[in-house]
């Protein structure tokens, strides 16, 4: 009876301990998050400042150096930009391509099914969709805790 009671404890104790730190992280992810604008928003300016200033900081570089580093952070930060928007666009065709996929797919198979089958499939699928909406909801839609943009 005392060790069910040990265990008891030990475990609600573990719980409680777990609970706060989890709440802890969360505190921090969002107060990190409203410090700094979204990544999507900043300019390849603002990107260039900001990793200069992390490595003036960090590297005590002199007032050349930071002039040639803003330079080089900032050509590189706008060929990033470019990379995403470019990646954005193809993301977007890999979509549209899919869904063109599917609707041809739900077609072909409406023409072998019998009107009973295709709205036994069409309830599933409809189903599926609802649970896939679900499972995005709980992720919070995104990567990094927050709902992706151009989504």
């Amino acid at each position: 009876m005392k060790t069910s009671f040990k265990l008891f404890f030990f475990t609600l104790a573990l719980l409680f301990t777990a609970t706060t730190v989890n709440a802890q992280n969360q505190e921090r992810r969002q107060a990190r998050l409203q410090d700094r604008p979204e990544r999507a928003e900043r300019t390849p300016e603002q990107i260039a400042e900001q990793q200069t200033k992390r490595m003036t900081k960090a590297l005590n570089l002199t007032e050349a150096q930071q002039e040639k580093v803003m330079a080089v952070n900032l050509k590189h930060a706008k060929e990033m930009v470019e990379v995403r928007e470019a990646t954005k666009e193809q993301r977007k065709e890999v979509r549209e391509n899919g869904k063109a996929i599917r609707e041809s797919q739900q077609q072909d198979l409406k023409a072998i099914l019998t009107p009973e089958q295709a709205k036994v499939y069409e309830a599933k699928q409809e189903e599926m969709k609802a649970k896939v909406k679900e499972r995005k909801g709980q992720r919070g839609g995104g990567r990094r805790g927050g709902a992706r943009s151009g989504q």
